[in-house]
């Protein structure tokens, strides 16, 4: 099973549950049952299409990876929106 971390920003959607173990082929199937255990991230990773946010990144072993990206027992992904503001 791939282990998930999510920021504050995140989980905090999530009820604070961290971290999250799923099994998953890919990171898109791995999003998709995130999603569907935890409807409130639903639009906060992909879009209505199923395309990858465009303020996300996402993570696997410290790489940056895509939707399409295998997923491996004991891997660790990592969601991270970006942060923006300022003056």
């Amino acid at each position: 099973m791939a282990t998930v971390h999510l920021p504050p920003s995140l989980r905090q959607l999530i009820g604070n549950a961290e971290p999250i173990s799923i099994q998953a082929g890919d990171v898109r199937d791995l999003v998709a049952q995130l999603t569907a255990r935890y409807p409130a991230l639903s639009g906060r990773v992909t879009d209505e299409r199923g395309v990858l946010r465009q303020h996300v990144k996402i993570f696997v072993n410290a790489e940056l990876a895509g939707l399409e990206n295998d997923l491996h027992e004991k891997d660790e992904v990592r969601i991270l929106p970006s942060i923006s503001g300022g003056n």
